[in-house]
């Protein structure tokens, strides 16, 4: 069916009621040989201790009593002498007696019309569009970097799920200091459409008085088609515009405006075949190959190429024991070639940098990309326009539950542990920068449905053996 679902339609259930009661199935018919105390002996139990007839001589237990007895006793319904009946067919009662004990009509709650042609068939109709809210999210706060700002995010679809809105924004002061984002995704076929139109900005201020704003603004435009059920194209072509503006609060100092402009075409190709586990997959091999570049027309246009690509295999041992290995790596060609920082994770919140980025070019400010895990060393660790990283990690259950008692902490349930080994290196050009090598032992876990990794990495070089420890708190899910 070329992937799509299989939908049946019955184009009249009316003509399908069946006027006859059921046969009892295989599980009913063995039901109604059993005794109640075979499929629940605490009945029995309870007969046998509460359940007594009342006689003359006193009481008698329900286990005493004849079979003839106990169907007469429980099964048989009580017996009126005929004085005792009385005949209502000679009676005659008011109306809202008879209404009362009348049997209510079947009402037609929904029954449209001219829905069916002659023969029964259902009218196809013209889907009209309407859409309805997925969610939506709006908050004020007040923080010490933007002051009082707010935060919005809505999305919206239709029916069918073929079209959806979305719109979130971050309003500071004014458009130019703000962050937004408009994005219509079209999901009717088999490829889906996306379009995009954000905006975003930094404002600094440093020590000498000098008030630095960047801003990142444009649109993409992008395609996902699926070859199959494991294997996808990705096509994306995005317009960017790169702005600083610096300016100084003192008097009689003018202000300096510096801008650079992309044309993005970029295209990769994904496999995916594995198996999920709790945080990361448990078998299987994945890989993913891309392109990607700004063709520089004039001076104010980036021109480079890169080529990307990352492979990773998962070797599962036991349940939830898993080897997982990646390599990774890409290389950057042209006059305003990417940059590639090699160190640290991936959402580090106790990070540290080993060297700071030049803001001297916009493009590679915004467009540097970063290589990791890379463990045992910091962020920056290493840079330039090549790298190549390799990873094998040792994934295993190490707690299941984590039960605080008396210590006001909260608990922790499935800790996984893993042991890994980082290798990974830079070049610019030709010239290859210093191989980075890192080992070490991590935690894993859910704390507040986020995924939380610790992890301790040592350092390693040629001559000197294993440095100091580097502790990595972050958030996120391994590779």
């Amino acid at each position: 069916n070329g992937g799509f679902l299989d939908i049946f339609v019955i184009q009249d259930p009316r003509s399908r009621v069946r006027n006859r009661p059921l046969e009892p199935n295989l599980w009913a018919q063995r039901r109604a040989t059993e005794a109640e105390e075979s499929r629940v002996p605490a009945l029995g139990f309870g007969r046998e201790f509460f359940v007594t007839e009342f006689r003359e001589d006193g009481f008698r237990m329900l286990s005493e009593l004849t079979a003839r007895e106990l169907e007469r006793e429980v099964e048989q319904p009580e017996r009126r002498r005929p004085d005792q009946v009385i005949d209502f067919r000679n009676y005659q009662f008011d109306d809202d007696i008879e209404e009362e004990f009348e049997e209510p009509e079947e009402e037609e709650i929904f029954e449209p019309e001219n829905t069916r042609t002659d023969d029964g068939r259902f009218i196809p109709r013209r889907y009209r569009l309407s859409f309805s809210p997925d969610f939506s999210y709006t908050a004020a706060q007040v923080g010490t970097y933007y002051g009082a700002f707010t935060f919005s995010q809505i999305a919206v679809s239709d029916v069918l799920g073929d079209h959806r809105l979305s719109f979130s924004t971050n309003l500071v002061f004014d458009l130019r200091n703000s962050n937004y984002a408009l994005q219509y995704a079209y999901l009717r076929n088999r490829t889906n459409y996306i379009a995009t139109l954000y905006h975003n900005a930094w404002a600094f201020q440093t020590f000498s008085g000098e008030i630095v704003r960047y801003r990142q603004f444009g649109g993409t435009v992008g395609a996902i088609h699926p070859l199959n059920r494991f294997e996808r194209l990705e096509m994306t072509l995005g317009y960017v515009t790169l702005s600083r503006d610096l300016s100084a609060v003192f008097a009689g100092a003018g202000s300096v405006n510096d801008r650079e402009y992309l044309i993005m075409p970029q295209v990769n190709y994904i496999r995916d075949v594995t198996i999920p586990g709790f945080l990361s997959p448990q078998k299987g091999r994945r890989y993913a190959v891309g392109v990607s570049g700004s063709p520089g027309f004039t001076e104010d246009f980036a021109g480079f190429v890169t080529a990307s690509a990352d492979f990773r295999q998962y070797v599962s041992l036991a349940p939830r024991y898993t080897l997982a290995f990646r390599a990774s790596g890409a290389a950057s060609f042209g006059r305003d070639s990417q940059q590639f920082l090699l160190g640290g994770m991936q959402n580090w919140i106790n990070y540290r940098q080993a060297q700071r980025l030049s803001v001297e070019q916009l493009s590679s400010l915004f467009f540097s990309l970063p290589a990791m895990p890379m463990r045992g060393h910091a962020y920056n660790a290493g840079i330039g326009d090549r790298f190549a990283l390799g990873n094998a990690e040792f994934r295993f259950p190490l707690i299941a539950a984590f039960i605080p008692g008396p210590i006001p902490l909260f608990p922790l349930y499935n800790v996984q542990g893993a042991a890994f080994v980082d290798v990974g290196a830079t070049w610019e050009g030709a010239s290859q920068n210093d191989l980075l090598v890192g080992t070490g032992f991590g935690l894993r876990t859910i704390v507040f449905g986020l995924p939380l990794r610790y992890d301790a990495g040592w350092p390693w070089e040629s001559g000197e053996g294993f440095g100091d420890v580097i502790h990595y708190f972050s958030i996120g899910l391994d590779f």
